[in-house]
């Protein structure tokens, strides 16, 4: 779990210079918790995103990645895992949602992610999860901008399960 909550390096895929779009505001999150690892930008313009040089891929950044943290469009994920297993990347955080809390063809999309994880090895939290935070190593990949100040707890969620066929609909 090291890679997830004291990472040495980690990519933002779906990085964006817009903040209020997911791969903005996570590359914002953790260039404003201080994080002092190495942060890649992963976008497919490339160029420079928040003053952060930006890679067309994972395959392109030619260095040792511990995490990925994934916020594209859900059909876009596989690829992006794809990408994890050709660039050696073992540990992959994915916020993105459209999976199977959507239904039937969400379902059939997550076990195509969860057969591909399984094959390249990479272990993932998620899909369609809040993040991490640990504000001692300055890491903060969630939906939130407030850090709390450093302390002596911890908290790791996890939506519970659901059966979207359910009448209520509630988790």
């Amino acid at each position: 779990m090291k890679e997830f909550f004291s990472p040495k390096s980690v990519a933002i895929i779906g990085a964006s210079a817009d903040t209020t779009k997911l791969g903005g505001m996570l590359l914002k999150n953790m260039i404003d918790a201080g994080y002092k690892g190495k942060l890649y930008a992963i976008n497919p313009k490339g160029g420079e995103i928040q003053g952060i040089k930006a890679y067309t891929s994972v395959t392109e950044v030619g260095a040792p990645i511990d995490l990925a943290v994934i916020a594209v469009k859900n059909v876009q994920v596989i690829d992006e895992m794809k990408n994890l297993g050709a660039a050696g990347i073992k540990a992959a955080s994915i916020l993105t949602a459209g999976f199977k809390e959507e239904g039937g063809e969400g379902a059939k999309l997550e076990e195509r992610l969860l057969s591909e994880a399984k094959k390249y090895g990479v272990r993932i939290i998620g899909p369609n999860c809040f993040g991490n935070m640990n504000v001692k190593d300055g890491v903060n990949f969630t939906f939130t901008h407030i850090l709390p100040s450093a302390g002596n707890m911890s908290i790791l969620s996890h939506p519970a399960p659901w059966d979207h066929r359910s009448s209520s609909g509630h988790r």
